[in-house]
């Protein structure tokens, strides 16, 4: 299961959660050992698991890191993940030093790490000063049948300066983003696309490429939790753009590319002097960034605007932007701080008050300070005939169930006759039984892993409700509260429009 777990996008604590997962000791599946230096079995096998899984994450920092504690005597499947983790992050002469524990024959047609070996080899001789013996290696290559174009191309462009043509590529490797370096060659238009993700945090801050590629790795990077609010804000500042395309705003003709759409609003806002306005258009690139997956760093890299704005009964009118924003930061005193402005100013929040301060109760205390009144308002908004307030009613009460509240018998029964309320991914329910059982054994590991399992694919935001509340109550049980409210914050404010502008 750990090999199948998919990566995790948009949320930050289900990506959180899957970080700890791959870098704690936790047991691993029966017949194999967490153990780094279990002898030749299973120790070394479960450990490839995880640099594969780091890698496929986009941690090229902590497989090497995990790699580099693995013993002297280690296998090609180790000392592979180690030299791509290496290459990602730019330190060629350590991916090189992974050489001697990669395989001196081999099928490349039919062998990853063969094919892997020559293409180092190659890259190696070429780093230490050696670029004839590295033609020698492209020569091997070729009579033993490796088949990639893209590598003959670069490689002949870094050894000796030749063009040799090559289709477009369909995917970009760590080994690959190292020989477009190595060769001083543009990186294809579309390298942010298919570049695995454990390149994207070195593309998004390369300030030699195109501000389109960069800007579109920065985004996927972020998604996956690869970088922060800083980099992604860095990677928008890098797009070049005109007073014409800043008056498009205003008009509402926008670039054609979502993502300089981004960057353009992200550069609007720096620009705007009028607080309310700006708070407005925070509202609008928050609401584009949440679809993309990127509503948590676009809030993260928004975050010196909006601290600067000073908090005031002048601007209640915009202040839910504000409460939301930081809600979806996780910082509580400055939500709260906004939501108070709110109550200065008196009413017209309607919704407003009502699905913000239930998001903001589960961000204070040890204890969740339920009002007298929960269920009676919960049973009004199931009632209103409204379909969204509805539909985040439902969604607040199977979260504060998940979360130990004693609910109004009269709600459940009113939300069983509006099974309709809940929409959304329904993963297999054997898993969440598998989960339950984990938890209530309090193995944390197999629970965590099992949750991830669940949302991984469409997150909190795209899973049923239900779902989402079965692991809300699985982490509650093995002791990560705060994690749990958290996943139960971001499945309510992905069914709340308040504060979206």
């Amino acid at each position: 299961m750990l090999a199948d777990l998919p990566p995790v996008q948009g949320s930050p604590v289900l990506i959180n959660l899957r970080q700890r997962l791959l870098l704690t000791g936790a047991t691993p599946p029966a017949g194999m050992t967490a153990s780094l230096g279990g002898g030749s079995g299973g120790g070394r096998d479960f450990l490839t698991l995880r640099l594969d899984a780091l890698l496929t994450a986009g941690r090229a920092n902590d497989a090497l890191e995990l790699a580099a504690a693995a013993p002297k005597s280690r296998s090609a499947s180790i000392a592979m993940a180690q030299a791509r983790a290496a290459l990602a992050l730019g330190k060629g002469n350590e991916a090189c030093d992974a050489l001697s524990a990669l395989p001196a024959n081999g099928d490349p047609r039919t062998e990853p790490h063969a094919a892997f070996a020559l293409k180092l080899s190659a890259y190696c001789q070429i780093l230490g000063g050696n670029p004839a013996l590295s033609d020698i290696t492209a020569d091997l290559a070729r009579e033993e049948g490796l088949d990639d174009a893209l590598f003959y191309s670069l490689q002949a462009a870094a050894a000796d300066g030749i063009r040799l043509k090559a289709p477009q590529p369909e995917s970009l490797s760590e080994i690959d983003f190292a020989f477009y370096g190595l060769a001083k060659k543009d990186l294809p238009s579309g390298a942010a696309s298919i570049a695995v993700p454990s390149v994207l945090p070195a593309l998004a801050q390369d300030a030699k490429a195109a501000p389109e590629i960069r800007i579109a790795a920065a985004e996927r990077a972020a998604e996956l939790g690869l970088v922060g609010g800083d980099v992604l804000g860095a990677a928008y500042k890098a797009a070049n753009f005109t007073q014409k395309d800043f008056d498009g705003l205003k008009s509402g003709d926008y670039p054609d590319s979502s993502t300089m759409r981004r960057a353009l609003l992200f550069q609007a806002i720096a620009r705007e002097v009028m607080p309310r306005k700006q708070l407005q258009m925070m509202a609008l690139a928050l609401s584009t960034a949440e679809p993309a997956g990127l509503a948590y760093p676009t809030a993260e890299a928004l975050k010196p605007s909006l601290d600067r704005i000073r908090i005031g009964a002048e601007l209640a009118g915009v202040a839910p932007i504000a409460v939301r924003a930081y809600i979806v930061l996780g910082d509580a005193a400055k939500a709260t701080a906004w939501r108070e402005a709110m109550t200065s100013a008196g009413g017209g929040f309607g919704r407003g008050t009502r699905e913000l301060d239930a998001m903001l109760r589960l961000m204070k205390g040890d204890k969740i300070d339920l009002p007298d009144d929960i269920g009676a308002t919960l049973l009004g908004d199931l009632r209103s005939g409204v379909t969204s307030t509805q539909r985040f009613a439902a969604a607040e009460a199977v979260m504060l169930d998940a979360l130990g509240a004693d609910l109004p018998k009269e709600v459940w029964n009113t939300i069983l006759d509006r099974r309709d309320l809940f929409t959304g991914a329904a993963p297999r329910e054997a898993l969440f039984d598998q989960m339950q059982a984990a938890s209530t054994r309090g193995a944390r590991g197999e629970t965590v892993l099992l949750a991830l399992t669940a949302l991984a694919d469409h997150g909190p935001s795209g899973t049923h409700a239900n779902a989402v509340a079965e692991a809300v109550k699985s982490l509650r049980n093995i002791k990560l509260e705060g994690e749990a409210r958290r996943l139960a914050i971001e499945a309510l404010l992905a069914r709340s429009s308040i504060g979206r502008g």
